[in-house]
């Protein structure tokens, strides 16, 4: 099998995760007003509530994820020999941001009571999708794509989000997550949580580096380069 059709069979399954997470989120899938008060999902039902819902839903970090991974790797199964800096950039954000997405649901969010289509949608976007991008980074590369440089820059796009999140959430007073929620936590503690992420991420750059140089060593002539 390619890595061509290994970022194809990728992106098609982060895809129909995204695609079916935001079908349910418009139809009223999802329960209302079942959230805390300082949390995202508290919209009105049918269409009075639409706006709110999809806002909400397109301002989660697993949804940015999972929306950029899908990109990322569609744009590879199309040309994985790409020399973009930034692309170079942003196929590292896609890994990070999704392995940081599979912890953090499965350490600290889960609930176990995902039912339904909701269980192919969670999981696609919460299991399956960041399981299947690591694993293929690990068989397919592209190899050679990650520096110091970029393991920092990538370091940008998360903190744009995080920023959004907490001025969105100053304002109508309700947070994605619970550890993110000012008005609950207090902002010392949020940012405590948030300087724990970003080391944890660059850590996690450099483990992912030190993969990509393994499997170099180990397979020279059977994987997409630089």
């Amino acid at each position: 099998m390619t890595a061509r059709v290994l970022f194809a069979i990728t992106a098609a399954v982060l895809w129909i995760g995204q695609i079916l997470s935001v079908v349910l989120s418009a139809i009223d899938y999802y329960p209302v007003n079942t959230t805390d008060p300082g949390l995202y999902g508290n919209n009105a039902l049918g269409a009075a509530g639409f706006l709110g819902r999809e806002i909400d839903h397109f301002s989660y970090f697993t949804v940015l994820s999972n929306m950029l991974a899908a990109v990322i790797f569609t744009m590879l199964a199309i040309n994985p020999k790409r020399t973009s800096a930034l692309f170079r950039v942003l196929r590292l954000d896609a890994i990070v941001m999704m392995i940081v997405t599979g912890l953090i649901f499965n350490l600290l969010l889960n609930t176990g009571t995902h039912e339904g289509w909701d269980f192919w949608s969670n999981g696609i976007q919460h299991v399956y999708g960041p399981l299947l991008v690591l694993i293929v980074f690990v068989i397919a590369g592209p190899r050679g794509w990650i520096t110091s440089s970029s393991i920092f820059a990538s370091l940008i796009l998360p903190l744009l989000w995080l920023a959004y999140s907490l001025l969105r959430g100053s304002v109508i007073g309700a947070y994605p997550y619970g550890f993110l929620d000012v008005n609950a936590k207090g902002m010392a503690s949020v940012l405590g949580f948030v300087a724990q992420m970003v080391i944890f991420a660059i850590v996690l750059g450099y483990v992912l580096m030190l993969i990509d140089w393994l499997m170099r060593k180990a397979f020279p002539k059977s994987q997409v380069s630089a």
